[in-house]
């Protein structure tokens, strides 16, 4: 398996799990039940995802979450299905990254600096998001040569001489 298969792979599954986080977090702030997590102490679940900064023009931030794992998840599906792979593809998985991680610096601010409380399901996904970025920073773009059956890069590759 190529490199670049196993961390597609690899960001695919972990937008399959933010999606589910998310999932399980806007159905929890929906149905106003009680959240599997520490109530008490500086992990508090129920403190951030009740605060005042939990809501964005009346959505929670899960949802947002949603989507940004949803789109992570198709990038990283594209990446495994298209060969050769488009040339816009890793610069938009880095770029929408990087829109990730300044989300995640700001909502780790809001936790520490405004609520005093961290929750653990946010700092998974928080995780989870800038584990992806990384993973989608050191991914190689492959060229159509590293597509071919059989293709290796420990190989040298033939040299076309012209006259």
């Amino acid at each position: 398996m190529r490199t670049n298969t196993g961390i597609s792979l690899f960001v695919l599954l972990m937008a399959v799990v933010g999606v589910a986080i998310s999932g399980y977090l806007t159905s929890v702030h929906y149905a106003d039940v009680a959240l599997v997590c520490s109530s008490d102490g500086v992990v508090d679940c129920h403190s951030v995802l009740t605060s005042s900064y939990a809501e964005v023009a009346g959505m929670p931030w899960s949802i947002g979450g949603i989507a940004w794992f949803g789109v992570s998840g198709a990038l990283a599906a594209t990446a495994l299905l298209r060969r050769p792979e488009p040339e816009w593809l890793q610069p938009a998985q880095a770029a929408w990254g990087f829109i990730g991680v300044l989300t995640v610096v700001y909502l780790i601010g809001v936790e520490v600096l405004a609520v005093d409380r961290i929750c653990l399901w946010c700092t998974a996904m928080h995780a989870l998001i800038l584990l992806t970025f990384l993973l989608n920073l050191l991914r190689r773009p492959e060229d159509e040569e590293d597509d071919e059956a059989g293709a290796s890069t420990t190989q040298p590759r033939a040299q076309h001489l012209t006259l």
